[in-house]
């Protein structure tokens, strides 16, 4: 399971956008199954990036506002969900709190970012998703049988950052950042593209400038 996995490269792609933050608010349903797992990986991260994880159980909507109100209190600097669903049922919230409270932050899934204003998604890419499970498909129409087929993970990533967001919160995003533009939306948000055998790391170690008062992003590596 690629899960834990993708939440400490999340942390790290975090620590890597705004360096100077070294508390983090973690917002995660723990009764999902998926979440403890999650959050054993963050903690087990953390002390290598120089950050101190603030871990709030959201059980329900109305506990998210005491919970950045608790983060505010122990000075947290930044803002990580894991990926159970309620935190994609409650993006437009998430997001307004954590503009409020002017903490940059990093979700799982893009539609976070592209549709409720999120600063930072890492997500699998899905149309490469969508392109390997027809050539499987297309596999079994010749005869292929099911068991054969190896089980895969995903191999390719999106990095979508909202540079509105960013204006908003006042961020530079750090030039030593492993993020690596690929393509640019017409409504303040880019995409970068990862790909790798693991699935967890870039195939290099790309950079970009942008500045949030203004300019295009500069690609400085290719992928």
């Amino acid at each position: 399971m690629m899960v834990p996995e993708l939440a400490t490269k999340r942390l790290q792609l975090l620590k890597e956008a705004v360096p100077a933050i070294s508390r983090v608010l973690v917002l995660s349903y723990l009764v999902d199954p998926i979440a403890p797992l999650q959050v054993k990986a963050l903690q087990q991260a953390a002390p290598s990036l120089g950050v101190t994880l603030q871990i709030q159980d959201i059980r329900t909507a109305d506990d998210l506002p005491a919970a950045f109100e608790a983060g505010a209190r122990e000075r947290a600097e930044g803002l990580l969900t894991t990926a159970e669903s309620i935190f994609v049922a409650q993006r437009a919230r998430v997001s307004e709190l954590a503009v409020r409270y002017r903490l940059p932050a990093m979700y799982p899934y893009s539609i976070q970012v592209t549709d409720a204003g999120g600063l930072l998604a890492y997500d699998v890419n899905y149309p490469d998703l969508e392109r390997r499970a027809a050539a499987y498909v297309a596999k079994i129409l010749k005869g292929a049988k099911p068991s054969n087929l190896p089980v895969q993970q995903p191999t390719k990533f999106a990095l979508v950052i909202n540079l509105k967001t960013a204006k908003t919160l006042g961020l530079t995003i750090s030039e030593s950042s492993s993020f690596a533009p690929t393509s640019y939306s017409n409504n303040g948000l880019f995409a970068a593209v990862h790909e790798s055998g693991s699935g967890t790391e870039p195939t290099c170690q790309p950079r970009w400038r942008m500045s949030a008062a203004g300019g295009r992003p500069e690609n400085l590596c290719s992928i």
